[in-house]
């Protein structure tokens, strides 16, 4: 520490970088405790040291706590999607002479990163740069200052979304205690405004001076015509403008980003009808047939689970972690469609062969070549002389071309047994009434599989784990060309691009460049890889910058 503090006396302003959960805050909160009256520039909106969320603060520190002494109101929780107008915040508050820590947004990999990084470095005046990081990587953008690395903290952790909410919730009504009605007509309405006027309740208003300064920062009870009613703490001087982005207080009261426009919401907890806890996903109008729900989020075990509108049935692409279906799903699954054999994939059928005990009826299983083999060894693993004729058992196809292989797999049998040899035209391995199921083999290093599922109202295609190749591209495209949903895997970050082809994976580029050649209505992105948990925002962005029409799996 005290080589960090000779350092800063000696270059005067140092820009922190990290990714959450390294340390990086309470690094610099350590250093200003070193000099009394040390400046401090926080410039993270989400998740602010000091100040209230939704905004960048500047603070001394004084007798072990901050003395807050200026604030620029932003409006937003989100630093890359509103960057420009976090940096201008940051300039200003900047803008004095003499030694400065600044504590930057905890974002460091993907374009829109090391841009906002690059410019906070300009505008502050930053000369050296402390990056945070067990790989000891430095941001492109970054390498042209002083690199000061630094391991990050062994006792630091980035913490649940949830835990972040509830502090950053805990901060917003700490800086409204104390807050007055206050209405305003005519001023002018700035930023990034909703367009209803009922999607105006809740949302963060930043109050404007004369000169352009942050007054105060209020939240807005109801929008009428150009009048506003709000909550704010009191105002000494006349607001001359107001500005309104996307921070909002949610129906259970939790301060959030707010859903971007044409980007549906859907229900918190369990799906109504189903018990499952995952993310519904958007439905076109009239199709119903099926329910499309994906489970365990950006970094989980992939699956998606289909619930039939009739029949109590249920489908499952994948079958990761199913922790989170309830135990009578399982006995309403006829078809398990996997992509692969990768745990992540696969290891779910140790819960379905769990759960189906005494269910008499087979479930269906394809997958690509070695998928009955696969079944039947995990069957085998188990001894099932209390069940006898009771056995889970299974109907498995191995999918080749466009011929499947099927197999009977029993609990209590060694091996599976051949049971017929069935074509699939097109791909097309279940055609009933009202729904057809397709797949598309690719190439992942091993084989996979990626599936499209049709019905009346609704076409939904699901791909993960596949190399980016002119090959798996073009038959990829073909599968989800004018599809409405597209689940596709952005495994990994533009600046990790030799990472993904080392280990045959899609980066967001690719990602979105498939959804945009395939035209398909909604894209969603899954299966990020866990080093980019801190950093969703950036993941998003650089999907965005190529093709727009996504799903945020954490509305």
């Amino acid at each position: 520490m005290d080589e960090l503090v000779q350092r800063w006396r000696a270059v005067g302003r140092l820009l922190f970088v990290g990714a959450p959960g390294t340390g990086k805050s309470t690094l610099v909160t350590a250093l200003a405790d070193r000099v009394e009256g040390a400046r401090v520039l926080h410039a993270d909106p989400g998740q602010p040291a000091f100040g209230p969320p939704g905004a960048v603060a500047l603070a001394a520190r004084r007798g072990g706590g901050w003395d807050v002494r200026a604030v620029e109101g932003l409006g937003t929780l989100d630093a890359l999607r509103f960057r420009l107008p976090l940096v201008e915040a940051v300039a200003r508050l900047a803008a004095f002479e003499g030694p400065l820590l600044v504590d930057a947004p905890g974002v460091i990999r993907g374009g829109p990163s090391e841009e906002l990084l690059s410019a906070l470095a300009r505008v502050t005046g930053a000369r050296a740069v402390v990056v945070l990081s067990a790989k000891g990587e430095v941001p492109a953008a970054l390498a042209h200052l002083e690199v000061i690395h630094r391991a990050p903290d062994a006792l630091a952790r980035p913490g649940s979304d949830a835990a972040r909410v509830r502090r950053r919730t805990a901060a917003w009504d700490a800086a409204l205690a104390g807050a007055v009605p206050l209405e305003l007509a005519g001023v002018r309405v700035l930023g990034a405004p909703p367009r209803e006027e009922a999607a105006w309740r809740g949302r963060q208003a930043v109050l404007l001076g004369a000169d352009g300064a942050t007054l105060a920062l209020g939240e807005i009870e109801a929008r009428d015509g150009e009048r506003l009613r709000l909550r704010c703490p009191p105002v000494g001087a006349p607001v001359t403008a107001v500005v309104v982005r996307d921070a909002q207080r949610d129906a259970r009261g939790a301060l959030r980003s707010a859903p971007r426009p044409g980007a549906p919401k859907p229900p918190p907890g369990p799906v109504e009808g189903t018990g499952t806890r995952g993310v519904p996903l958007p439905t076109r109008r009239g199709g119903r047939r099926a329910r499309p729900v994906l489970m365990n989020g950006l970094f989980g075990d992939p699956m998606l689970h289909l619930r039939l509108a009739r029949g109590r049935r249920s489908l499952l692409v994948d079958a990761g972690a199913c922790a989170d279906l309830p135990s009578r799903i399982a006995h309403q699954v006829t078809d398990v469609f996997a992509t692969h054999a990768h745990m992540d994939h696969f290891a779910g059928l140790a819960w379905l062969l769990r759960r189906r005990v005494h269910t008499p009826a087979p479930c269906r299983v394809v997958g690509p070549p070695g998928t009955a083999a696969r079944v039947a060894a995990l069957c085998d693993a188990f001894t099932w002389d209390r069940v006898g004729r009771d056995g889970p058992r299974f109907l498995v196809g191995d999918f080749e071309g466009d011929v499947v292989r099927w197999s009977e797999v029993r609990a209590g049998r060694a091996l599976p047994e051949p049971a017929d040899v069935t074509t699939a035209p097109g791909g097309c391995v279940l055609a009933e009434e009202d729904v057809r199921v397709r797949a598309v083999s690719l190439d992942h290093g091993t084989r996979v599989l990626a599936w499209r599922y049709e019905d009346r109202g609704q076409v939904v295609v699901y791909a993960t784990d596949l190399a980016d190749t002119p090959e798996n591209r073009a038959a990829l495209v073909d599968l989800a060309r004018g599809a409405d949903v597209l689940v596709l895997e952005a495994h990994f970050t533009a600046a990790d691009a030799e990472r993904a082809r080392a280990t045959k994976h899609l980066t967001t580029r690719a990602c979105a460049e498939i959804a945009r050649e395939a035209d398909v209505a909604l894209l969603v992105p899954f299966h990020f890889s866990v080093r980019y948990e801190g950093e969703v925002e950036g993941v998003y962005a650089e999907i965005a910058a190529v093709f727009p029409r996504i799903f945020d799996l954490r509305r």
